[in-house]
């Protein structure tokens, strides 16, 4: 069987990691394991979806000009429809489920491609591609895509016109986004990085922006133009140059800040207020009763064992163990390593402090290795329950927060704390923190959910974790906190959230954890967050043109109002947003300029400011704004703005106001730009007919769901516990572009007869393997063809693979056929640490099958496996995405999976808005709008 990554390296050359699948009781073992004019209409009457002949819908509909094979393609996937001529025969019909729009068809067409990625030059200011496919961005002196994406590739004229139609002019921000080496002419995968020495980079006098492409040289080169205030400032001697015949500086080729929209400088020693430490790593780890049963502290303890060797900087990182339940443990590791830790029982909960000197609890990653093996290897033993003569029920997580923050704080002497290094705290908790400093309360209350008093219960009880937050990101200190918990154990994660969410860190919950299903899951969320690109003591600032202003910024630390803002940590993995405010009439042929600047310090103590550069031209009417917004970016800006101001307000109102923006955009596009309609069409916007199902997917989602099951004792349905949305609120917040198309129409492929898949040959190369991506020459594996993502396109006779970034379903309908159980899945399970094979669906579904590793007997198995490592492969800056099984007729899994993937259909009990009866909920409400 060939390798689909190439013969001559597999992927696991590239990421060894993926090879290290940990579960309790496994100490020693491993496991491999085009804009148009005119918009879409549909009649909708007597509550019938109808459809209209359609003027420039080429997104949804084949033309009669298109090849054969694109032909075939569409006619594979369901989603051609009838021709153009039987449309017009067939306006009376009920409107067909594949005639609605969707994305399948867009990336079904990529699938079948060549291999070639989309080159997409960043000045061409057009809408640029899909953050959910790969593309080749070529930065012409305007920043990617990748890094920077605006809800509208033009600025409006009119002040009024962004309120006017919804549409808000905004940007959203992944800083840190890991790139490819082909984008930038010095053929690494890094922004080039510019050192000026102690001079540092030339900036504007009066709005210190950052010299950029954009900028204008005067005066033979002595004087400069700022592009974004119009100032003309006096260019330093050391930085001049003559200008040539066409006005452009004759060194502007030598200079990357003069070519490129995205680059880095060196930041100079006046710019560095703190000393920059190397990489330090604080484990708080919950050994109490509750974490050690349900598995939760062993897979901890063997994920951080095998993830060090993977961390960045790794010779000069320090890392510490705290351990915790009714009281703090710390551990003073002797020379010998065999020989017996000192352990020192703190009980003062209130008020925590250190009991040794910080260098005797800290450890070098490289040099102390051997030490480290052997005292995680004896940790688990230490804290044995059936060693222990009492087991506490209370919790003392706040304390020892509290004690590691004191920890990264403390240099040099003993108790002395003369300078501020900063560092990084995994705290891992099983339970909510019921003693000591930071103690709280469960505070659900499902009577309160989707009422005004709902608000109360997604903010804070109390200021206690916002004051320790601010102390954290004072003293540089970023907090990530992992809840492993038993079912629908309440724990005011509102609270505690903002120790993480304010400092950069993140906030991860497994509900009902149990380590078969969610052991994989734990072990690559704690690798991606000890491996990932990540900068510390960040400090953000976005300048704008004159006339415009930024009013706010949103992410995972909530919402900001003020000029700029610092965050102790941000990775590669998070994004931001932020808002701006047209103040004035714009002149028809001005550019409007956007910098966006992040300075921070690398994992390797460099001190480092990011800047990147983007321009808009003028939208002179309402009709030009609406065709240069970008759908995707929209509708991922107007759901998080929201969503933003959710623990405010409540789920109630942010969801009317979600639905309220939508209804007045397309309300206002028919009464502006489309007022010939008759009343009885729906009209789309060509640009932005996805629109609708994008909201519609965050409609359904844990975030805003206010879905309840009043029969049953006042009962949430899955996914709508107030700790779980807080959680999902956040995850949605700061979640990069590149993961959003998953989230708002999760990838279905029918896998059933997927057989031996055409390979194609990458023709050029297009991203650097060592990412993760391809190379030149290398054969990579043709996906099937997408499928509807709705209950009702799924026969129960085939099995599907359903791909939402966060994990990938392998959907196996309950008539599938034994023979493809016994020659695709005839599964390995990893239950007692033994391995079972299975040869039809009773015996999957009856023993709990919850994932598989290929049978290297079966090509068939080969196939299915190497096609769902093609797809972790492809993604760049995505977490790894565990395999879970799902069998038809299983009620509790497939509901979960039901309204988390599935997002076309209705939601359980209460049947509403599915896709094709929101569409008509639209209409109506853009109707009474109209008639009022």
């Amino acid at each position: 069987m060939q390798n689909p990554y190439g013969q001559e390296q597999s992927r696991k050359a590239h990421l060894p990691h993926l090879q290290k699948r940990i579960y309790p009781g496994m100490v020693d073992q491993s496991f491999d394991s085009v804009q148009a004019s005119s918009a879409d209409k549909y009649y909708v009457q007597d509550g019938q979806r109808q459809q209209q002949q359609p003027h420039g819908y080429n997104n949804m509909y084949p033309d009669t000009s298109q090849t054969q094979s694109q032909q075939s393609i569409d006619q594979r996937a369901n989603i051609g429809g009838a021709a153009v001529g039987q449309q017009q025969n067939q306006a009376n019909q009920k409107i067909q489920g594949e005639q609605m729009p969707r994305p399948i068809k867009l990336l079904n067409a990529f699938n079948y491609r060549s291999g070639v990625a989309d080159r997409f030059p960043t000045k061409s200011n057009n809408t640029p591609p899909s953050a959910g496919i790969p593309f080749l961005q070529i930065d012409e002196g305007q920043v990617g895509p990748k890094f920077m994406r605006a809800t509208a590739v033009n600025t409006p004229q009119e002040a009024d016109f962004s309120k006017q139609s919804s549409i808000p002019l905004g940007f959203i921000v992944q800083p840190l986004a890991e790139t490819t080496s082909v984008e930038y002419a010095n053929q690494v995968p890094e922004l080039p990085l510019i050192d000026y020495g102690e001079e540092g980079p030339f900036r504007c006098y009066r709005c210190k922006a950052y010299v950029n492409p954009n900028m204008t040289f005067l005066d033979g080169g002595n004087k400069a133009s700022c592009n974004l205030c119009q100032y003309i400032n006096e260019v330093p001697v050391n930085y001049q140059s003559q200008l040539n015949e066409f006005g452009q500086r004759r060194d502007k080729l030598q200079r990357p800040e003069l070519q490129y929209g995205a680059y880095e400088f060196k930041a100079p020693n006046s710019y560095i207020n703190n000393p920059i430490s190397n990489p330090v790593y604080v484990f708080v780890i919950d050994v109490s009763q509750f974490s050690q049963p349900i598995g939760f502290f062993h897979q901890i303890v063997q994920s951080i064992k095998m993830t060090l060797d993977y961390i960045q900087n790794a010779e000069n990182a320090k890392i510490c163990f705290i351990t915790y339940d009714i009281n703090i443990h710390f551990y003073n590791l002797p020379q010998d390593p065999n020989g017996e830790p000192n352990i020192l029982w703190v009980g003062d909960i209130v008020d925590p402090f250190i009991p040794f000197p910080k260098e005797k609890l800290m450890l070098r990653v490289v040099e102390d290795r051997v030490k480290i093996d052997i005292f995680l290897d004896k940790l688990i033993n230490m804290h044995n329950l059936e060693s222990k003569k009492y087991q506490s029920p209370f919790l003392c997580t706040g304390a020892a927060i509290s004690a590691a923050k004191q920890l990264i704080q403390m240099e040099g002497k003993f108790f002395s704390i003369h300078r501020l290094l900063g560092g990084r705290i995994l705290v891992f908790a099983s339970n909510i923190c019921t003693t000591g400093f930071g103690s709280v309360n469960a505070r659900d209350d499902p009577k309160a959910y989707n009422t005004d008093k709902e608000k109360t219960l997604l903010s804070p009880a109390n200021d206690t974790y916002i004051k320790l937050s601010q102390e954290c990101v004072n003293s540089r200190i970023c907090v990530d906190l992992i809840y492993a918990l038993k079912a629908n154990t309440p724990i005011d994660i509102t609270t505690v959230a903002p120790i993480a969410t304010f400092t950069g860190g993140d906030l991860l919950y497994y509900n009902n954890f149990d380590i078969n299903k969610h052991g994989e899951k734990l072990h690559y969320d704690i690798f991606r967050i000890l491996t990932r690109t990540q900068g510390t003591e960040v400090a953000i600032k976005a300048r704008v043109s004159t006339g415009l202003t930024v009013t706010e910024y949103f992410g995972g630390f909530g919402v900001k109002d003020q000029a700029d803002f610092e965050l102790s940590a941000i990775d590669s993995d998070k994004s931001i947003g932020f808002l701006i405010r047209s103040d004035d009439k714009l002149n028809e042929d001005a550019i409007a300029h956007v910098q966006f600047a992040i300075m921070y310090s690398t994992q390797f103590s460099e001190r480092r400011i990011r800047v990147f550069n983007y321009c808009l031209p003028v939208a002179k009417s309402l009709n030009a704004y609406y065709k240069a917004a970008d759908c995707e970016t929209l509708s991922e800006f107007m759901v998080k703005k929201e969503i933003a101001r959710a623990m405010s307000k409540g789920a109630k109102v942010t969801r009317e106001n979600i639905i309220n923006n939508l209804v007045n955009l397309l309300y206002v596009y028919r009464q502006k730009c489309a007022a010939q309609t008759s009343p009885s069409q729906l009209v789309l916007p060509d640009n932005l007919k996805l629109l609708p199902l994008y909201t519609l997917s965050a409609l359904k989602s844990p975030v805003i769901s206010t879905f309840i099951n009043f029969s049953q004792a006042l009962r949430m349905l899955p996914g709508c516990k107030i700790d779980e949305k807080i959680v999902s609120i956040y995850r949605l917040l700061k979640m990069p572009p590149s993961q959003m198309p998953y989230f708002f129409y999760p990838r279905v492929y029918k896998i059933t007869d997927l057989g031996q898949p055409v390979r194609i040959f990458i023709l050029m190369t297009i991203q650097d393997s060592t990412l993760g991506q391809y190379a030149e020459g290398q054969e990579v594996m043709q996906k099937p063809l997408l499928c509807i993502a709705s209950m009702e396109k799924l026969g129960t006779q085939d099995a599907y693979l359903i791909d939402n970034s966060e994990y990938i379903y392998l959907y196996i309908g309950n008539n599938v056929d034994d023979n493809f159980i016994y020659n695709v899945i005839q599964s390995f399970l990893i239950l007692n640490y033994q391995a079972f094979g299975y040869s039809n669906f009773s015996d999957l579904k009856f023993n709990g099958v919850t994932t598989f590793v290929p049978y290297e007997g079966s090509d068939a198995s080969t196939t299915l496996w190497n096609f769902i490592e093609q797809i972790r492969y492809e993604k760049i800056g995505v977490a790894y995405a565990p395999l879970r099984l799902i069998y038809g007729g299983d009620t509790t899994n497939e509901k979960e999976f039901v309204e988390t993937c599935l997002v076309e259909d209705s939601m359980d009990i209460n049947k509403e808005f599915p896709y094709t009866d929101f569409l008509c909920m639209l209409h109506k409400l853009i109707r009474n709008k109209t008639q009022s």
